[in-house]
């Protein structure tokens, strides 16, 4: 992580979909699976965070897949599939997951001083059954230079 920032990581499990396409598209191409993490990026950033201006890409690996009009959050949304990834490498599978995409946030705002924090959101697809979990990291400008992480909640989508 990129000193000058605070973090903080929360969770949300047990993700439901509306329909039953996304549950079938977690099992298609690449990009289906980097639609449904933006798509599920979209969702936590305007209802969890209530950040009224985002925008979602109309192509595939567009990036970024998120941003916001004003400028003023810089968002970052994957989707990794955990399926097949043997269970003692998941935990350091998620947490590099997720410390590039803090890093690349802490990078876009340390080059950008009119952002006011950057939001993280993976999305892990965790077993055969399909369930989703969702991990949200928000980089927060510190003028202390450390880091904080805390919180941890648990919410349907």
């Amino acid at each position: 992580m990129t000193p000058g920032h605070a973090l903080r990581i929360r969770t949300i499990d047990d993700v439901k979909f509306n329909r039953q396409l996304e549950y079938r598209m977690l099992d298609g191409r690449e990009n289906d699976r980097w639609r449904i993490g933006v798509e599920l990026g979209y969702s936590v950033a305007v209802k969890k965070l209530g950040l009224t201006d985002v925008c979602i890409a109309s192509q595939d690996f567009a990036d970024p897949g998120l941003w916001t009009r004003s400028g003023k959050v810089l968002l970052e949304a994957r989707m990794i599939d955990l399926r097949k990834v043997p269970p003692d490498k998941r935990r350091s599978t998620v947490g590099d997951g997720m410390g590039r995409m803090t890093q690349k946030l802490g990078d876009a705002l340390d080059s950008n001083p009119a952002t006011e924090k950057g939001c993280a959101f993976l999305s892990c697809i965790l077993d055969e059954e399909k369930r989703i979990m969702i991990l949200v990291g928000e980089l927060f400008r510190d003028v202390t230079g450390t880091y904080h992480q805390s919180g941890s909640s648990s919410s349907t989508e």
